[in-house]
């Protein structure tokens, strides 16, 4: 799935690209998980006799190649980098930037990557579904926040009402039936209207948001940053698609191989302590604000006003199941999946 990364700096204004940063941890030295401890003793991450510290046994993994798409669902990842989280559980973590979460997926069954974080979970769950990978969720990454989606339409659209959209072509990022296609059909019958002759075109949104700008499509079901971007180029939300019987929905997480989780038992649960304190300290919007400006290169002006997706702290099989049970309804997989089967213990 096309993330909005790798086309904030281009999308807006015709903004010039930027490479996406390369980080790769140094090699830990004691001095260095001790100050760790110390920077959080007062911020939520207890590292003294309290503390989780990992205990990586010998034959498991310690360093950790991580395939990323730098979004904002992915502040949690660089928080834990910055802030040594990682190197206090005992992980040394190498971040990769990926275009696509999709693209990632053979990265994970080759071994090139360890863990991917920020793919969409919807993505990840037809692909296992498929057969194309046997997936185990290491952590969640981002959930739905109020208005952090949106349908949005052309300033002069006559499309002003959600009932408008039954009859017009909206874009989403890959082909549907797809985790977009489906919350937006659940919401519109939500208010008894029927989406069957809704139209859905694929394509990143990037472009989405260009073809809107030029009135080539009626519609685009976005994201965060692309719901600021639009609304900022004159555009209107009609609905958000994450809203009332689709409200607080899983968006993405980190996943692994089966193979790997069960290889590495100690290193997955070590890598998802560190994600999920950091979760708790992104509950600061002006540190993820600071960490999307610095280290996912999201202009400022742009990660000051976005809508930011909440940050669990917790796995919570019975949260992936909602969005299991929907996708299937709606065709999205052809099999009843089970979401404690697809979590790593």
């Amino acid at each position: 799935m096309v993330h909005p990364a790798r086309a904030l700096l281009s999308a807006r204004n015709r903004m010039s690209s930027t490479s996406r940063p390369h980080y790769r941890s140094r090699a830990a030295k004691p001095t260095l998980a001790l100050l760790a401890c110390l920077l959080l003793a007062g911020a939520t991450v207890a590292c003294g006799s309290h503390s989780h510290r990992a205990v990586i046994p010998s034959g498991e993994d310690t360093d950790v190649h991580v395939s990323a798409l730098s979004t904002a669902d992915d502040a949690p990842l660089y928080i834990a980098q910055q802030r040594g989280l990682f190197t206090a559980q005992g992980l040394h973590v190498t971040i990769d930037t990926v275009s696509q979460s999709n693209l990632a997926i053979p990265e994970l069954n080759q071994g090139k990557a360890d863990i991917q974080a920020g793919g969409n979970l919807g993505t990840y769950f037809q692909a296992a579904d498929r057969g194309q990978i046997d997936l185990r969720v290491v952590a969640e990454a981002g959930l739905a926040a109020t208005n952090q989606t949106g349908v949005v339409v052309p300033p002069d659209s006559p499309i002003d009402t959600p009932a408008k959209l039954a009859n017009a072509t909206v874009a989403i990022n890959n082909p549907a039936p797809n985790i977009q296609s489906v919350t937006l059909d659940r919401v519109l019958r939500s208010m008894n209207i029927d989406p069957s002759g809704t139209r859905y075109i694929g394509m990143p949104f990037e472009d989405a948001l260009t073809k809107l700008h030029n009135h080539q499509i009626d519609a685009a079901w976005f994201p965060e940053p692309f719901v600021t971007l639009a609304e900022q180029q004159g555009a209107r939300t009609v609905l958000s698609p994450c809203s009332g019987p689709t409200a607080n929905f899983p968006l993405d997480g980190y996943y692994a191989t089966a193979s790997y989780t069960k290889h590495n038992p100690h290193t997955v649960a070590a890598f998802r302590r560190a994600i999920q304190q950091a979760a708790g300290l992104a509950s600061s919007r002006e540190l993820v604000v600071d960490t999307l400006t610095n280290y996912v290169k999201i202009p400022r002006s742009i990660a000051s006003l976005i809508t930011l997706p909440n940050y669990p702290t917790t796995l919570q099989p019975r949260r992936l199941q909602r969005l299991l049970d929907l996708m299937y309804r709606e065709h999205a997989i052809y099999h009843r999946l089970e979401a404690a089967q697809l979590t790593a213990r």
